[in-house]
């Protein structure tokens, strides 16, 4: 039977589209992704925006006290335990992609990156789009896997989000 800790261990690590060994820096920025695509300023028609943020930052909260207390390793061994699935492998690059080019849309648009574009609605509305695009082929091109309702989330904040910014 597999504990609490893993269990919630592995939901956080698909939560923020991490794999692997990572470092704060690493969960800092896909916080503040899922923060800035979730957070019940950013969605005030959606009710539920304000329940993923709880679980967001308790994710981040239990991701980095893991961090702090040196005890990543042994959590990535057990990950490593696991039979190695090529098509698990795949569905989480497509993840990726989709994730980066998700906080590279919020980065380029809040001025994290510092490019011209900052602030720029047109092409934060675009980059969001590909990104959704990127998580539906998820729903679409692989069968049922631990991605999906994630995929699916993603999908739906980022409707909610361009709704909410219509230009």
């Amino acid at each position: 039977m597999v504990d609490d800790r893993t269990s919630r261990f592995s939901m956080y690590m698909s939560l923020f589209g991490l794999q692997g060994s990572f470092t704060s820096e690493d969960l800092r920025h896909a916080y503040r992704t899922l923060a800035k695509l979730n957070h019940p300023d950013v969605n005030k028609q959606d009710t539920s925006s304000q329940m993923r943020m709880i679980i967001i930052n308790e994710g981040y909260r239990f991701l980095n006290e893991i961090l702090e207390n040196g005890e990543l390793g042994t959590f990535i061994t057990d990950e490593n335990n696991k039979e190695k699935n090529e098509d698990v492998d795949r569905v989480y690059s497509q993840y990726r992609r989709g994730f980066n080019i998700l906080t590279e849309a919020f980065d380029r648009y809040y001025g994290d990156q510092k490019t011209p574009d900052e602030g720029d609605i047109h092409v934060l509305r675009e980059k969001l789009s590909m990104a959704k695009n990127e998580f539906a082929r998820i729903v679409t091109d692989f069968p049922y896997n631990q991605w999906v309702d994630d995929a699916i989330d993603r999908i739906n904040s980022i409707n909610k989000w361009l709704g909410n910014y219509q230009v």
